[in-house]
């Protein structure tokens, strides 16, 4: 379960302020079964969070029944959803290649 009592909200909030050195927050929801509303507030305060300290904020690994509630709210356009932590890098690497 996925639920605002169990904090997740501050544990996410905490990680983003007070991690200097990655660019990039991932939350990796492979054992989520259940998101409520107060735990997609929690997601959502946390994404706009990182938007102003400037960094990338990405949800992996999205259970088909945890990814319905981003799909009916919408919210999957709206955060960066991947398949696995392995797409990160891959993404990263493209990116990096690009640039090169």
């Amino acid at each position: 379960f996925f639920q605002a009592e169990d904090g997740i909200r501050d544990h996410c909030v905490t990680g983003v302020q007070t991690c200097a050195l990655p660019i990039c927050f991932l939350v990796d929801m492979q054992q989520v079964e259940f998101l409520d509303s107060a735990g997609l507030m929690a997601l959502v305060s946390t994404l706009r969070l990182s938007q102003k300290l400037g960094k990338r904020f990405t949800l992996c690994s999205i259970p088909a029944s945890v990814r319905i509630v981003f799909e009916l709210t919408q919210l999957d356009k709206v955060f960066e959803i991947i398949e696995s932590p392995k797409a990160l890098a891959d993404v990263n690497l493209v990116s990096k290649a690009k640039v090169a």
